[in-house]
């Protein structure tokens, strides 16, 4: 690469000159670069070396002919209800993604108790309707503080406690940074049609209620949507693993006409250790 303004950024991690900043209109690719690399030809970034992100796009730099590359972000948006330990490991797999592929998280909510609404069942053993506190409590934290306080609140919530399911609200709102008495928002229905409407959203993009959380939004580089729920995993797929399940995924829930797939009896999932951070 060359010196001056067109200047490829450093590794990711590493020191010297700021990257460029990311592709648009009134800020052209530096000298060598190829915009946008073609998805028809990407081979993974299993093959590429270096990365530095930018809001909106990735550099990497390919190792088969050491240039840097420039692509637009994926953006998932993840509905969630956050009491779901197989919607936390996928959660953390999007997370895992996020590594190895040119993807942006965004957070959005979703609830179990407002999808079991009027059934004669309680699919969820939930007479008591529990599961409404923490969803409240999440609503809470969008509201006042946003798309980013809301991610931190999802992690704390399953890394703060000791078994595996949610650990103490007030302890996870603390360790998020955010004000602990927003824990009596769970009590409250002051949220609820927040809740709602983000679930109605989900709902919407995927179709109709005949699913559960959570769902995946994803908007292209290209302006393409995929829309699909699950996937439903019990262990963590991590790094490369992580990543080609992402293209499997959205190979198959992209292509016309294409409905469900399902895989093994569900398996408790494995939430301790390293998966809950």
């Amino acid at each position: 690469g060359g010196g001056g303004a067109g200047r490829p950024p450093p590794p990711r991690g590493g020191g010297g000159a700021a990257p460029p900043p990311p592709p648009t209109e009134r800020s052209p690719q530096p000298p060598g670069a190829k915009r946008p690399l073609r998805r028809t030809k990407r081979l993974g970034l299993r093959r590429y070396g270096a990365q530095a992100r930018e809001p909106g796009g990735l550099w990497v730099r390919c190792l088969e002919d050491r240039e840097w590359h420039s692509e637009v972000m994926d953006i998932a948006d993840f509905w969630f209800d956050p009491s779901c330990p197989y919607t936390w490991l996928t959660s953390r797999w999007l997370l895992q993604v996020r590594e190895v592929r040119p993807v942006e998280v965004r957070w959005h909510l979703m609830s179990l108790s407002v999808l079991n609404e009027g059934r004669d069942d309680d699919p969820e053993g939930d007479p008591e309707g529990y599961l409404w506190v923490p969803v409240r409590v999440c609503a809470a934290a969008l509201r006042e503080h946003g798309q980013e306080a809301l991610g931190r609140l999802y992690t704390a919530l399953w890394t703060t406690g000791t078994g595996d399911w949610l650990g103490d609200l007030r302890t996870a709102l603390a360790t998020a940074g955010l004000p602990v008495e927003l824990a009596e928002a769970g009590m409250s229905t002051a949220y609820d049609g927040d809740v709602r409407a983000s679930h109605a959203e989900g709902m919407a993009l995927i179709g109709g209620d005949h699913v559960g959380t959570p769902i995946v939004a994803v908007t292209r580089g290209e302006g393409e949507r995929v829309v699909f729920f699950g996937p439903v995993v019990s262990r963590l797929p991590t790094g490369e693993q992580a990543g080609r399940l992402w293209d499997g995924t959205l190979l198959v829930a992209g292509t016309p006409g294409f409905h469900e797939l399902k895989g093994r009896p569900h398996e408790e999932p494995q939430i301790e250790g390293p998966h809950r951070g």
